[in-house]
């Protein structure tokens, strides 16, 4: 079905003769089409009749597709994490790297809430990469809670869903 004309607006049209560039995001890198020129518009215009500059053309906005891998358990170097979690009845042994001193480990039902603790004593990192928690209570047994990683401001640095007394 062809449109009548009063209904389009043509626009940036070249002209034969301007000059062109391949299809690519500067000289050094790969050519991404190299069936494709661009026409460059004279001097500071566009190719539209009677107007100055305007936004249009070709910018790495419009060209470029940013590309992001998510990979399922990857973890950047250098962040606290959980290395090993073993339970022992109601003891909860835990493994971790990449954590300083003075950073807390905890058993909580919420990760952001203090108060949801159910281990019977916070415990503080060391060198040595390991603490036991224990929890007292035998209710919270088979109960989803969250191991938690937290800095001394308060922060969560690391948390792992685990359910209590079951290794998984």
């Amino acid at each position: 079905m062809e449109l009548p004309p009063a209904t389009t607006e043509y626009k940036k049209a070249a002209a034969p003769g301007l000059r062109t560039a391949p299809w690519s995001t500067s000289r050094r890198c790969l050519v991404l089409d190299p069936d494709v020129r661009i026409a460059i518009a004279p001097g500071v215009s566009c190719f539209e009749a009677n107007k100055e500059y305007e936004h249009g053309g070709v910018s790495p906005q419009e060209c470029i597709v940013p590309r992001i891998s998510v990979t399922a358990g990857a973890t950047a170097h250098g962040r606290p994490e959980f290395t090993k979690v073993r339970w022992l009845g109601l003891q909860c042994r835990v493994e971790f790297s990449d954590v300083t001193d003075k950073v807390l480990v905890d058993l909580r039902g919420k990760p952001a809430e203090p108060k949801s603790s159910i281990a019977e004593k916070v415990k503080e990192t060391s060198s040595a990469g390991k603490v036991s928690l224990v929890v007292v209570d035998e209710e919270h047994e088979g109960e989803r809670v969250h191991l938690v990683l937290v800095a001394p401001d308060g922060r969560i640095l690391a948390q792992r869903e685990v359910v209590v007394g079951l290794n998984t």
